[in-house]
């Protein structure tokens, strides 16, 4: 895919390569999104009406309940899926918090 800093003329090829690369609405799986509190990202979407998984980590492989035990960066994530279906993951890294 081309990208252009001023589309002008080429917007609707620059348009097009975009449409084709992102495919059909649902057809995105594993997009991701950093926070610095999954807690409060979970409770932000549940407010506004997401349906979100409970909080889960990963231990020896496999998917577990809860946060990570000794909440590590990149330990704790959380999934749900937007309107058109894309899937979504958040991922905790507490040490990225705005202090």
């Amino acid at each position: 895919m081309e990208a252009y800093s001023d589309a002008g003329a080429d917007e609707p090829r620059l348009l097009s390569a975009i449409e084709e690369a992102v495919g059909e609405a649902g057809s995105l799986q594993g997009l991701q999104v950093v926070v610095s509190d999954i807690d409060a990202a979970r409770a932000e979407l549940l407010a506004r009406g997401v349906s979100v998984s409970d909080v889960f980590h990963f231990e020896d492989g496999s998917q577990a309940a809860g946060p990570d035990p000794g909440r590590a960066d990149y330990g704790t994530f959380l999934s749900f899926s937007d309107p058109d279906g894309n899937g979504w993951l958040l991922q905790e890294i507490p040490s990225r918090a705005i202090r």
